[in-house]
């Protein structure tokens, strides 16, 4: 069953959540600020989000 675009869009951010957690338990591990991580995975995950939602909308409009 192929994905539809809203679960393709939900599953990036978990992606790289699941790519960030043993950045994330290392830092807490050693007592290292976690907000760079968190900045950047925000950051990250939010430019992926929007560069497929206008690739979709792209691919929808030119049908």
């Amino acid at each position: 069953m192929p994905l539809t675009l809203a679960q393709f869009l939900f599953s990036i951010p978990v992606t790289l959540g699941v790519l960030f957690l043993p950045f994330l338990v290392g830092g807490m591990l050693k007592n290292r600020p976690l907000k760079p991580l968190l900045i950047a995975y925000v950051i990250v995950s939010a430019l992926l989000v929007a560069f497929f939602s206008i690739l979709a909308l792209f691919e929808h409009l030119n049908k």
